[in-house]
């Protein structure tokens, strides 16, 4: 059961980054940055000739990284204290509305 559910999760993964890579292409024209996408879905596909205990494992650790780092995001732009992080990052010596 594993197995197939990791399966399918690079299958559909890599679906997914094709249509993204489709829609990349078609509305912005070629670029060498776009071979990324093309390298994680060749990833996904090779992944798929993996030993099973291998692909089950692959896919628990992508999903744990990515609903990490999304769970991370969430809590940064929800705690107090967040909200003005323009006001904090005053960095250059000027402010913005003068002119030298």
């Amino acid at each position: 059961m594993a197995t197939r559910v990791a399966d399918g999760f690079l299958k559909a993964a890599s679906l997914l980054l094709y249509g993204f890579w489709c829609f990349l292409v078609g509305h912005h024209g070629w670029g060498p940055a776009y071979l990324v996408p093309l390298g994680l879905i060749a990833a996904c596909l090779a992944a798929l000739r993996l030993p099973a205990h291998m692909r089950v494992n692959l896919v628990l650790v992508v999903v744990a990284v990515s609903f990490t780092g999304y769970a991370s995001e969430l809590v940064l732009s929800v705690a107090e204290g967040t909200a003005p992080v323009q006001a904090k990052m005053q960095w250059l010596p000027f402010q913005s509305g003068e002119n030298y």
